[in-house]
């Protein structure tokens, strides 16, 4: 039978390791590794996206007053919003423009991760209110008197 010991528990695994060491887990390895291993990019002054991103910081600082950014960051998310998101350089600058000028979204857009969250709202509103500015000339016929 079993005898008891005082003090001591000893419980078998089930595929018979018999290890007193305690596990050190998975924690104790990972601790040990570099935690971010990637390399950022590094953008010259002359990329398209780094001139993006100096042109929102720019009109940014109009209206608000926010810490030096970077710059590098921005670029690359601004690259993201271009390659990822299948937008073109010129929707992203208009939209650029656009949300720094907008009452709302000037309050809102502090940065290109901001304006890639939003862009598809701010660009259905962009889009609303370009539509608005239609004449009834402009209108096609459609035969009914609403």
């Amino acid at each position: 039978m079993y005898k008891r010991q005082p003090g001591f528990f000893f419980f078998q695994a089930e595929d018979g390791i018999r290890d007193r060491s305690p596990s050190r887990g998975l924690g104790d390895v990972y601790k040990r590794q570099p935690r971010n291993s990637r390399k950022t990019r590094e953008y010259a002054d002359d990329d398209p996206n780094k001139k993006l991103a100096i042109l929102l910081l720019k009109l940014i600082r109009k209206n608000q007053n926010i810490k030096e950014p970077d710059l590098d960051k921005w670029a690359n998310t601004i690259r993201l919003t271009i390659e990822s998101d299948k937008r073109t350089g010129r929707e992203v600058q208009d939209m650029i423009v656009w949300a720094t000028s907008n009452d709302f979204w000037s309050g809102v857009i502090l940065s290109p991760t901001s304006l890639r969250k939003h862009f598809d709202k701010m660009a259905i509103q962009k889009n609303k209110r370009t539509q608005q500015n239609i004449s009834n000339d402009e209108l096609p016929e459609t035969g009914e008197d609403w």
